[in-house]
């Protein structure tokens, strides 16, 4: 028996109750899960290490999640709008929080057609974006979040450094960015 409200706030029968996909969880371990998540001892998306092991290497799905990461402030300071839109989900958001003059709270949000029109009126070069010790963690080679510290420089000076949320989902043509959110401390 499945029950909706009405728009006046009475109980009313559902016409059909809506079938969900089932939804299995992964047989095999993928790349990108810890070994500590295989026995059950470490919480969901535990931290990948985006630094390299003792042996030289980095797992693979860190490495496409951060060239994922690279790729797309490579477009921003290359102005490129095709790179850009291959790294960034349609439906991304970008969100910067800080602090007004007065130290009110300033979030405000910015659809991905927000910077592609900045990249298409901005000359290559003028606005670069560099990260520092990105953190990665993973769940299952679906999902990705990377922390990172970023430092945002327009004509190669300094505007505002601060700290980068980036969550990723992963598709059948690579890593996307779904959703940005960031500080801005200096």
């Amino acid at each position: 028996l499945s029950v909706a409200m009405s728009a006046e706030g009475e109980e009313k029968k559902a016409e059909a109750p809506v079938k969900l996909p089932e939804i299995v969880p992964p047989k095999t371990v993928e790349s990108g899960t810890s070994a500590g998540e295989q026995n059950g001892s470490m919480p969901f998306g535990y931290p990948v290490p985006a630094t390299e092991g003792v042996d030289g290497t980095r797992d693979p799905q860190v490495e496409a999640v951060l060239a994922c990461v690279h790729g797309v402030f490579k477009a921003f300071s290359d102005s490129d709008t095709a790179a850009f839109s291959h790294f960034v989900d349609a439906e991304c958001r970008f969100v910067r929080t800080g602090f007004t003059e007065d130290g009110v709270p300033d979030v405000t949000s910015y659809p991905k057609e927000y910077f592609l029109a900045t990249l298409e009126k901005t000359k290559k070069g003028v606005l670069t974006e560099t990260i520092e010790q990105p953190f990665v963690q993973m769940r299952d080679n679906l999902i990705a979040h990377v922390w990172c510290r970023y430092q945002l420089s327009v004509g190669g000076s300094p505007k505002y450094r601060g700290v980068k949320s980036l969550q990723l989902r992963n598709t059948p043509s690579g890593w996307k960015i779904v959703n940005v959110c960031d500080t801005v401390d200096s």
